[in-house]
């Protein structure tokens, strides 16, 4: 059987008690304290953690929200580019159509002055030669009265006679 040796017993408990009491008296304070200490640092830094954590959600919100503006600028800065290329393409156009249309204008203009003048130098070079035949015809020479005569004259018949041709 176990034999308990009561005076090794006694020295034991006794030199366990003083060991209690020196390291209750001298470190317990201080083991308690840097205990709370590091239970504090702990609770701080749980606390900037979730703090931490909030920060970055509420980033991470503001720069999605920043994210879908941008991207709703570009949208409007899309259609408003094609908007005023549209208007532009349209102007551009328009200018060119009213640019064809004064150049159309001033060739029919000069067209019909361009007839108009040849015409003119037809009548001219008509009444010419209907006077030199009608000379020739009568072998006479004609006094200027009687050869102004003869060319309105004969003006009027060339006249009547591009009327009745139409021209």
């Amino acid at each position: 059987m176990v034999e308990i040796n009561w005076p090794i017993l006694l020295a034991q408990a006794g030199t366990f008690a003083v060991a209690v009491w020196v390291l209750w008296k001298f470190f317990w304070k201080r083991l308690v304290a840097l205990m709370d200490q590091r239970a504090g640092d702990v609770r701080r830094n749980m606390d900037q953690a979730a703090s931490g954590r909030a920060d970055v959600e509420r980033l991470k919100a503001e720069y999605e929200k920043s994210l879908a503006m941008l991207d709703h600028k570009v949208q409007e800065a899309l259609l408003k580019g094609q908007a005023e290329g549209q208007k532009l393409r349209d102007d551009i156009l328009a200018e060119a159509k009213r640019e064809a249309k004064a150049v159309l204008e001033k060739a029919q203009a000069q067209i019909a002055a361009s007839q108009a003048q040849s015409l003119r130098d037809l009548r001219r070079d008509i009444a010419g030669l209907a006077v030199s035949a009608a000379e020739k015809a009568i072998r006479l020479r004609l006094d200027d009265k009687t050869h102004a005569a003869l060319v309105e004259d004969t003006m009027k018949d060339i006249e009547s006679e591009m009327a009745a041709h139409g021209r």
